[in-house]
């Protein structure tokens, strides 16, 4: 059994209540933790933001989702380097097969503690220390859910270039790793509330308030022009009166 300071943190994906605490109760018996435990692919997403995991153990099919654990898998996969374990019963060879295409780890249900120890040695086989690095890593993140749209992404704070404040959404400006001209994303939360979030995960400093309006990323700007700075795709904000004396000192 590993030491608590070995454990892996686990976050559970499982919408039947009993079937969750009975996995949960074997992670546990196994010396690792559950970090949290989600029903659906949105409470997934919320719990994955708030506390990034070890580990994914995810069950196939998620009642009350607009799609299922290989569907929010390859989702999550696509922009993180975190194992995920699929759940699946015997008798689901189709979804075995969609798994493997995604090169998904799966386990037959129900599985026995050895099937899950020999998958974690095999997906860490340099230890936890690894994966702890790693889980440190990608905790700078920031959870975003599309303005009128029905899906949630996850996006690195050191991909964010601005967020400018709107009556009913806050547009956030960010810069994909290796695109040449940064995308907008449409939020549904207001821009305070996700200056509050990027100052609790306590991840950065370089995202800062510059206007009642706007906040920018330090580390884009480019120069200053009068009263306004200049980013790096040739963006130019304007710096509120009450802001400048700071903002101004931070280029110097």
């Amino acid at each position: 059994m590993p030491s608590s300071q070995n454990a892996l943190q686990i976050l559970l994906v499982e919408d039947q209540f009993l079937v969750a605490d009975e996995i949960k109760a074997r992670i546990t018996t196994m010396g690792h933790k559950v970090s949290g435990i989600a029903a659906t692919a949105t409470e997934a997403m919320q719990l994955f933001q708030q506390k990034i995991p070890h580990l994914i153990l995810m069950d196939i099919h998620l009642d009350g989702s607009d799609r299922d654990g290989i569907e929010l898998a390859a989702a999550i996969r696509k922009d993180w380097d975190i194992p995920i374990i699929l759940l699946t019963d015997h008798t689901e060879d189709m979804h075995r097969k969609r798994a493997a295409r995604e090169e998904l780890h799966y386990l037959t249900k129900p599985f026995t503690e050895t099937a899950l120890a020999g998958l974690l040695q095999s997906l860490f086989p340099e230890g936890p220390q690894a994966a702890q690095s790693r889980q440190s890593r990608m905790q700078e993140t920031i959870l975003l859910h599309e303005f009128r749209k029905d899906f949630d992404k996850l996006l690195p704070l050191k991909q964010v270039l601005r967020l400018q404040a709107s009556k009913n959404y806050c547009e956030l400006w960010y810069w994909p790793q290796g695109q040449e001209q940064p995308q907008k994303h449409l939020e549904t939360k207001a821009m305070g509330t996700l200056l509050e979030i990027i100052e609790q995960k306590n991840a950065t400093e370089d995202i800062r308030r510059v206007h009642n309006s706007h906040a920018v990323n330090m580390r884009y700007v480019e120069g200053k022009e009068g009263n306004e700075l200049v980013l790096r795709d040739g963006t130019k904000i304007l710096v509120g009166r009450k802001y400048r004396e700071y903002i101004f000192g931070l280029l110097q």
